[in-house]
């Protein structure tokens, strides 16, 4: 069964196009480069297009965490005053340099100096105003205030007094910046007199010890610290103080690995926005410059991710030209030969050149249309590089597999018949739908497998996967349109420079000689006696293609090797199978950071030092007025629901405005009821002390009843690994609520990915391979080689997936592109073998069927040639292209190898890992499940007959080797026996393979018969391989025309 009914429409259409390419190609090269050039004003605007890299980007769009962010801020209108909630919030991270204690003397001293240093940072005010002059600001200037924390409040109560009486000289605010209180007290020691140092320690250490004079400030601060104990820092100060180590009996502190210091700053309107984000990159600045013999910092900004991601998108930048020059060299080559007519490099460098300017113009149309850009698509040249130049391979091979014997416009309409395009010029619409029906494929198959998978990544839920997609997308289609435009245009060029034999650059005219054929007499004379001189030298016959028919075929298909190739590929789906069981699933954030980022090490050394230091939990209990308790009060049914969400294994303690509440009227011996719950609250949110809770309640519109209510729940041993687990944990909790009960914490929308990647993943995968299968079902000849394909595609995803933990990569959305990427690649290579091999059964058929002095069983076995000879010209035809493109395609990836990001490198390897095995499931894999298929339904008498044509056409071959060298003695009865006179004497058939060995008469070369224009002529079989490596692409008419005038002019 044969599926052709999409492709008539299809062939009208690309009849007319090559019809006007072949006919006025100058408007197809000018137009393309016009919109290259309008298109490309787009990159102008790359820097505004150019979205920071944060975590949204990498979660999905439909997360739940988006909308209970939103139900947050709604409810409480969370900003930059929230203590629990500072986007514009950093840490450095001081350790020492010898990895020892960090409350020494001297490391703590250096610690205050650098913090010194960093709150004195200063920048120029951003103005709304551009006429104001600019004035700096400092750290003071932007930072976030509170009141000064309750476990420090009562230590330096006695500090504080002392210096409003005027008895000390250190200067005290009522709100502090915020800090480490730690680090603070300390720098008010270093700061103060003898008298505040004596207070400071009575207040801190509570033990009487006293300070005389003669003690330095060192001596000071050692005992300070030798006298801190657990009990006397509050749990604000504990957090902060990484690696401690305690003396078992007391209590007190021996010592610590890591000190914290955090920073917050104000970001409220446009202006504070940028402002704090020129400190915080001066700040960078100076900590990358940063030295002291005593400690060693790293810090995490806000702007890291973004300031990171920006160094690697300069780098990226550098490495285009070198990735364009190396693809275009390496294409280079493979166009060359040693013939200086036939060697095509001009037409390999338009071929990257044409590439180039599809990026550039898909790129640049898509920012013209606002479209944003993110720092992964910078990748995305790289991958286009390699996907595109592989189609000039295709066309090439398509060009080299056309007959001589035709017309130049014939030969081009073949070229493009086997790239896409219809049979058109000199042809009948008949003829012209037959030849688009055998050969218009393969080009079509590689651009519509690519576009459609790039096409599906669109429809994920993640916004760098929809964006990356989008412009791989639209740059395919414009690879494709100028493919079938500019490049057929300069391949028009091109080409007829080969068929007019002119040099490959200097474009003079070569004259022919019979030196390059040989010094025999007999070629002299042969050339002589058809007034034709011997044609030049080419490249038409690849050693790498002759190898794949004469050496290759053979011995993949021999049986003990194919049982061989059956049973490793067995063990590569167990293998595969396996890892698919085991692969690691979601994207850390430590993954979006250079490996030698100091954000990179700042979050390990978070994790590693401050476990217990994860943000806070958002709990929030809302509608309330309209919830029915019955005779419950609703202050204790609130109380109850807080403590589910404390001590758990991811939390610690709440800071609960309601226990607080309770505390204080308890403490009065005042009691609450239905009745003054509501008039207290008011009051007790007045105080200058419980001020701070006022963003944590919310009424009615009355102001009658309690609205809503928020708690905020410490976080703690939340690492990346957990995240997933907690985050259900705590929903489940919610769910399990009395009470309307929302959660939300900042690592929710990154810890959405884990469960989205895998179905997102399996939906693409199902979504594009069923679109690429019908695909190949409707322009693969045989259903059954399109099943095969079908089958090599699920095979090589899942070789993609399981072997991805053996390679340290996870399961992430850089993954799950290249995953839907390798669905178009594996069908490339699947697709043109099984193509091929299929399209030659159905001309084996056709030729049969055209023979009528064989019978219906003969016509019926002859149809299917030996499945060797099959697979032989099939990977003749495809063999070199599929390497040729692996080769640039694993090139042009390869700078994204020198990066130091995981992204990229990512991409570097599952690409390889996606090439490697579609080129092991092109040429390996595939031809023996093709062969044994066919062989199932070829059994029979089918082998005997071909056994027996086979001895007649080698009779045939000895007949006319003998009447070419003007010899007419008889053929050699030991070959020719059980062959009749007139079987041999009949006309040869058109095979792709005809020549013939004479080493000893023909002075040691391989000669064959060949047409031109105007005669027949003898060439080498080196020196003629257009006629050599005649295959199928020619129909069954057309070669039999061609060979019944050989027969004429040879009789």
């Amino acid at each position: 069964m044969r599926l052709v009914c999409p492709q008539r429409a299809l062939s009208r259409c690309f009849s007319s196009h090559i019809r006007l390419v072949l006919l006025r190609p100058v408007p197809f090269v000018l137009l393309p480069l016009l919109s290259s050039a309008l298109f490309s004003l787009g990159l102008l605007r790359i820097s505004d297009a150019l979205l920071k890299d944060n975590l949204e980007l990498y979660t999905p769009t439909n997360a739940r965490a988006r909308a209970e962010l939103r139900e947050l801020g709604d409810l409480f209108h969370i900003n930059d005053s929230d203590p629990y909630d500072m986007r514009r919030m950093g840490y450095i991270i001081v350790t020492a340099v010898d990895k020892g204690d960090i409350l020494k003397a001297a490391t703590l001293k250096a610690s205050v100096k650098l913090w010194s240093i960093v709150q004195a940072i200063t920048i120029d005010e951003n103005q709304s105003d551009p006429r104001s002059a600019a004035r700096p600001i400092d750290y003071p200037s932007l930072c976030v205030r509170f009141p000064l924390p309750d476990s420090l409040d009562n230590a330096m109560s006695l500090l504080f007094d002392d210096t409003r009486h005027n008895r000390t000289n250190v200067p005290v605010e009522d709100e502090l910046c915020v800090s480490n209180p730690l680090l603070e007290l300390v720098k008010l020691l270093l700061d103060s007199s003898l008298k505040s140092q004596q207070i400071l320690m009575d207040a801190l250490t509570k033990n009487g010890a006293h300070v005389n004079g003669s003690i330095s400030i060192d001596s000071s601060l050692a005992e300070l610290l030798n006298s801190l104990s657990l009990d006397a820092l509050g749990s604000g100060v504990r957090g902060l103080l990484g690696g401690l180590s305690l003396e078992p009996e007391t209590r007190k502190i021996a010592g610590a690995k890591a000190l914290m210091l955090p920073y917050a700053l104000k970001h409220g309107t446009e202006e504070e926005e940028a402002n704090a984000e020129k400190w915080e990159l001066k700040l960078a600045q100076f900590l990358d410059h940063f030295y002291s013999p005593h400690i060693k910092a790293n810090w995490w900004t806000y702007e890291t991710l973004a300031a990171e991601s920006a160094r690697d998108q300069r780098r990226l930048r550098h490495w285009l030209l070198p990735c364009f020059a190396s693809v275009s060299l390496l294409s280079v080559l493979f166009c060359c030969c040693s013939s200086s007519v036939f060697s095509r490099p001009l037409l390999a460098l338009s071929g990257v050149l044409s590439v180039a300017l599809a990026i550039s113009a898909g790129t640049g149309l898509l920012l013209l249309l606002r479209f944003p850009l993110t720092s992964v698509v910078l990748s995305m040249p790289f991958i286009i590089f390699s996907i595109g130049v592989d189609n000039i391979f295709i066309l090439l091979a398509a060009w080299r597999s056309t007959s001589p014997f035709l017309s130049f416009e014939q030969r081009m309409a073949h070229t493009f018949g086997d790239a896409g395009v219809s049979i058109t010029v000199s042809f009948s619409a008949r003829e012209t739908i037959d030849s688009f029906l055998i050969n218009s494929r393969p080009f079509l198959i590689t651009f519509l497998t690519d576009f459609l998978s790039f096409s599906v990544g669109c429809l994920t839920p993640f916004p760098s996967v929809q964006i990356f997609c989008l412009f791989c997308a639209v740059t395919l289609l414009f690879c494709y349109v100028y493919q079938m435009t500019l490049f057929a245009a300069l391949m028009n060029f091109t080409c007829l420079r080969e068929v007019q034999q002119r040099h490959c650059l200097t474009m003079r005219k070569m004259c022919r000689s019979s030196t390059k054929f040989g010094s025999s007499v007999f070629a002299v004379d042969k050339w002589s006696k058809y007034g034709v001189a011997p044609p030049l030298r080419s490249s038409h016959n690849l050693a790498l293609s002759r190898f794949f028919r004469s050496h290759y075929a053979p011995f993949l298909l021999n049986k003990f090797v194919q049982s061989l190739v059956l049973f490793l590929f067995g063990f590569y789906l167990l293998i595969s199978a396996y890892g698919c069981l085991n692969v690691e699933i979601g994207l850390e954030p430590l993954d979006l950071l250079p490996d030698n980022s100091n954000g990179k090490k700042a979050l390990l050394e978070a994790e590693q030092y401050f476990p217990d230091h994860g943000g806070h939990l958002h709990v929030w209990m809302h509608n309330l007025s309209r919830v029915n308790l019955g005779h419950r009060r609703l202050w204790l049914v609130l109380e109850k629901e807080i403590e589910l969400y404390e001590y758990t294994e991811f939390t610690g303690a709440a800071d609960s405005w309601l226990r607080v509440f309770l505390q204080f009227y308890h403490a009065k011996g005042q009691f609450t009821s239905n009745e003054n719950f509501v008039p207290r609250l008011k009051n007790f949110l007045k105080m200058k002390t419980h001020r701070k809770y006022r963003r944590d309640i919310r009424f009615t519109n009355d102001g009658q009843s309690l609205e809503a209510s928020r708690v905020a729940v410490r976080l703690r041993f939340v690492g990346f690994q957990n995240q997933s687990r907690a985050m259900h944990l705590f929903r489940l909790l919610a769910e399990s609520s009395e009470l309307p009960t929302g959660v939300y914490a900042d690592f929710f929308q990154f810890a959405e990915q884990f469960d989205a990647l895998l179905p997102g993943t399996v939906c693409s995968i199902a979504v594009a391979g069923f679109a690429v299968v019908m695909v190949s079902l409707l322009l693969i000849p045989e259903p059954i080689s399109a099943l095969w394909v079908s089958f090599s595609t699920v095979s090589t995803n899942l070789g993609v997936l399981g072997l991805m933990p053996f390679l340290s990569i996870r399961l992430d959305f850089v993954s799950m592109v290249t995953i839907i990427m390798s669905i178009g690649f594996c069908v490339d290579f699947s697709a043109h073998l099984a193509y091929n091999y299929s399209r030659s059964d159905a001309d084996d058929n056709e030729q049969h069927k055209q023979q009528k002095h064989l019978t219906a069983e003969q016509t019926r076995n002859s149809g299917r040639r030996n499945t060797v000879e099959r697979m032989g010209n099939a990977l003749y035809a495809v063999g070199t292209p599929i390497c040729q493109s692996a080769a640039t395609s694993i090139l042009g990836v390869s700078f994204l190898a020198h990066t130091e990001n995981y992204i990229f490198r990512s991409f570097f390897k599952t690409t390889v890992l996606v090439i490697s095995l579609g080129l092991l499931h092109g040429l390996v894999i595939l031809p023996v499940l093709l062969t044994l298929a066919h062989r199932k339904r070829s059994s029979g008498g089918a082998n005997s007959e071909n056994d027996r044509q086979q001895q007649i056409t080698d009779c045939r071959e000895e007949k006319w080797a003998r009447t070419a060298r003007d010899n007419r003695r008889r053929p050699n009865s030991a070959n020719c026996s059980g062959t009749s006179a007139a079987e041999i004497s009949a006309p040869f058939p058109p095979r792709a393979d005809f020549f013939f060995p004479a080493p000893s008469i023909f002075d040691q070369r391989h000669f064959a018969f060949s047409m031109t224009r105007t005669g027949p002529m003898f060439v080498s079989r080196e020196a003629a391989p257009s006629l050599y490596s005649l295959n199928s692409t020619l129909s069954m008419g057309e070669r039999e025309k061609q060979w019944n005038r050989v027969n004429e002019l040879i009789n």
